[in-house]
């Protein structure tokens, strides 16, 4: 059971107050908060493999600094706990 209060706003979109996450296409996941947008690279094989090393800045206008690694952990969490919501028999993988 999820700490978070997930709301599905689609078949692959869920959100909480805080932040939300969507496939938005076969190898791209996008995490949102108040701090800005990224996208996570994703591959689909046995289950997903979500590419960590490519949670490293946020999308423009908002902050150009690099996301320290305690942070990439919270999105990490986050959007794991987001997919478990979504659908909580897919398994998946930190590559």
């Amino acid at each position: 059971m999820s700490a978070y209060q997930f709301k599905r706003l689609g078949p692959n979109y869920a959100a909480t107050a805080e932040f939300s996450v969507r496939r938005v296409d076969r190898s791209t996941l996008r995490y949102a908060e108040a701090n800005g947008i990224l996208d996570i690279e994703v591959e689909i094989g046995d289950g997903l493999a979500i590419y960590v090393s490519c949670i490293r800045g946020w999308h423009s206008p908002a902050d150009t600094a690099p996301i320290d690694p305690g942070k990439q952990q919270e999105i990490v969490e986050r959007v794991c706990a987001a997919l478990d919501f979504l659908d909580p028999t897919y398994k998946y993988v930190l590559a």
